[in-house]
């Protein structure tokens, strides 16, 4: 029943296996099998897929071949996690500072800056670019239009339903706003390995020490 209930609300695919072993913890957890209503089972199973590394159950659900193929395009519904995001419209340099929390010397140049940006002189649109996986094949997608439910805070291992017709060329995802659906959650490793800090360092060839 949740297997079906996962698939028709969310479009969530899991193996069957890690499904069992999922739901007797949760029994056991709740101490025994009569403990928990079915509504209950539901809702817990997907909050631990949402704080499940799709690698560790090993399920495959984007077409084969997705990553080489030249261009192609995905109908349908897909949930990917989200490893790690990067901010490729702005410079790397400026974001690891405004993390750091060392910004604070430019906030008087940016707000001449701001007062006299004429009309046209258009702040540039942000572009994520994140890296994602269904737990066997790893992408890039790309916020090639504006996605207001994205943001650079969303937290590595959370999970994203892609959804509608998504074009993909040469292994990178291309997304609008009508493509995707953020379903929460994150990886506690993906966290630590991936945080904001560590991918611009790495971007910028810095040692990770430096943050």
């Amino acid at each position: 029943a949740t297997q079906a209930w996962l698939l028709s609300t969310w479009h969530v695919q899991v193996p069957f296996a890690w499904l069992q072993a999922c739901v007797k913890w949760l029994q056991e957890e709740a101490g025994g099998a009569n403990r928990l209503s079915q509504q209950q089972i539901n809702q817990q199973v997907l909050d631990q897929w949402l704080l499940t590394d799709l690698r560790d159950l090993d399920h495959p659900v984007l077409p084969e071949g997705l990553a080489q193929a030249q261009k192609t395009e995905l109908s349908g519904f897909f949930c990917v996690q989200v490893d790690s995001l990067l901010d490729i419209s702005q410079p790397a340099y400026g974001q690891l500072q405004k993390w750091r929390g060392t910004d604070c010397s430019n906030d008087e140049v940016s707000a001449v800056t701001q007062a006299t940006q004429r009309p046209w002189e258009a702040k540039p649109n942000r572009m994520l670019l994140l890296q994602v996986t269904d737990g066997v094949q790893s992408l890039e997608a790309m916020e090639y239009q504006s996605i207001p439910a994205l943001s650079s805070a969303l937290r590595p291992g959370a999970k994203l339903q892609l959804q509608g017709q998504v074009v993909s060329r040469l292994g990178v995802l291309l997304l609008g706003p009508s493509n995707v659906k953020v379903l929460g959650g994150e990886v506690e490793d993906l966290v630590e390995r991936n945080n904001q800090g560590k991918v611009l360092c790495q971007t910028l060839g810095l040692p990770e020490e430096e943050q």
